[in-house]
């Protein structure tokens, strides 16, 4: 007999953690859950476009039975040092995960979870394996399963996690970061999330286009000295106004709550005001560390963080555990905590003064050919294109004095920064470097330089230390895959 998903008792410690458990189902709610997502539109379109309501009720009906036949195939058990899950109505499937190559357990309570008492549970796995994600569990059952899936990992790797019991106190977690809204909302406007008005804008200027009278044009038309000016100010002023506060509302939304904690050697991430989400990853499982700050960032002092795991599920969010704000006299601290050895960040050596050239060269070369085509093509205004050169040749001053690495003390781990405008820096740790290649163009070799590509698991893009001397770049890369 299989029993129901919260009835199986949590154990006492890393053997309890091995020890098999019974086959579990997911919470009997799970079909009502499932009653919220895609299943239904088909139904309800059908019964609207045919005007035939009663076809919604068939339809509704079909799709209750399904997920009846799918909650009671899917089971779920931890068994011989792996989590197994059995579903399929019709076409059965087993997936086995073993403990040892769980990357992250993460556990995510949107609204509908959390008017019914539920959370999702979704297991990351390392390497190229597919993530697991069991859709609807009591809030109690999800947390021992995390706990249990956690531990029996450390037991399987011989590291030190056991397993908390409902009777035993609750361990105190050491705080790293925790935002309130006032900073969620000024990350909101100094960050990416100034973006996502723009395809709400899009859509209401589409709308303006189409309406009788094409409203549109005379707003565009009118000047704030001519009549109805003003109120095209105002107008403007009141976009300007919903473009900040959407940007903070979708930052608030997003990270509402944030609460980043280091629990032993495991951090612990809380966020989320109407989905909530908490992940844990262990500091051991940590392949890089990321600091992106944007110009009108590093004026007020400010970076965004974020810790770069190795798990293989489709979320690339997931993946990851992203601090949005964070005060750069925080940062040593922070990564003193999330990676043992990384701080103090030291002082970045810059590359020789042959990288200034290449990076004074790429930019502005390609600006010149483009005014070359613009004056050919329509002489003389095309090249006015010209007055741009200066900017370029500044861009590229800016892009040599972004440069830089060094290892911190006692080369526990490297750092790496680059970037114009958008200035990049990555920690990655010694010895946790998948691959570290050499790279020399010929316009390199000439100036003898090279560029490392440092390959560590998980999304993001590759650390690099661009246009540094070759020497340099070959004690580097050895340093590297140095395990």
């Amino acid at each position: 007999m299989i029993p129901s998903e919260g009835s199986s008792a949590p154990g006492a410690g890393v053997s309890a953690a091995l020890a098999p458990t019974p086959p579990s189902r997911l919470s009997p709610l799970t079909p009502v859950v499932g009653l919220f997502d895609r299943s239904l539109v088909a139904p309800v379109v059908i019964a609207v476009g045919t005007g035939r309501l009663w076809l919604l009720l068939v339809g509704g009906g079909a799709v209750l039975v399904v997920s009846v036949a799918r909650w009671w195939r899917r089971t779920w058990e931890v068994s011989d040092g792996a989590l197994r899950v059995r579903s399929g109505v019709l076409s059965r499937q087993e997936q086995v995960v073993p403990l040892d190559r769980v990357q992250q357990v993460t556990t995510v309570k949107g609204v509908r979870h959390r008017l019914l008492g539920l959370s999702a549970l979704r297991v990351e796995v390392a390497g190229g394996g597919s993530s697991i994600e069991l859709d609807a569990l009591g809030r109690a059952a999800a947390a021992r399963l995390q706990a249990q899936l956690l531990a029996g990992r450390a037991a399987v790797t011989r590291e030190a996690a056991p397993v908390p019991t409902s009777d035993a106190p609750a361990p105190v977690g050491v705080p790293v970061v925790e935002l309130s809204y006032a900073q969620l909302a000024v990350a909101g406007v100094t960050g990416a999330h100034l973006l996502v008005v723009f395809a709400a804008a899009a859509s209401a200027i589409q709308l303006l286009d189409d309406l009788p009278g094409r409203p549109i044009d005379r707003l565009l038309e009118l000047r704030p000295d001519a009549p109805g000016g003003a109120a095209a100010v105002g107008f403007g002023l009141i976009v300007g106004a919903a473009w900040l506060a959407t940007a903070m509302g979708a930052s608030i939304l997003r990270d509402g709550g944030f609460r980043l904690t280091l629990l032993g050697d495991e951090l612990h991430l809380r966020r989320g005001l109407l989905e909530r989400r908490e992940a844990v990853l262990p500091r051991a499982r940590v392949q890089a560390v990321r600091l992106t700050a944007s110009p009108l960032r590093r004026a007020l002092g400010l970076t965004s963080l974020r810790l770069q795991s190795a798990g293989s599920g489709t979320d690339e969010e997931e993946r990851r555990v992203v601090v949005p704000l964070l005060k750069v006299t925080d940062v040593d601290r922070v990564l003193g905590l999330v990676l043992p050895g990384a701080a103090p960040l030291p002082a970045l050596t810059r590359p020789p003064p042959a990288a200034r050239r290449r990076a004074v060269l790429r930019s502005v070369v390609p600006w010149m050919v483009l005014t070359v085509v613009l004056a050919a093509a329509g002489w003389p205004r095309g090249a006015l294109a010209a007055l741009g050169l200066p900017l370029a040749f500044a861009l590229g001053e800016a892009r040599y004095c972004a440069l830089g690495h060094a290892w911190t003390d006692p080369g526990r781990a490297l750092v790496a920064r680059r970037g114009a405008l958008l200035r990049r820096t990555v920690v990655t740790p010694s010895g946790r470097a998948q691959s570290a290649t050499a790279r020399s163009s010929p316009f390199q070799r000439r100036a003898g330089l090279a560029t490392l590509v440092v390959d560590v698991a998980g999304p993001g893009t590759s650390p690099q230390v661009i246009d540094e001397a070759t020497a340099t770049v070959r004690s580097l890369q050895r340093a590297l895959v140095v395990r």
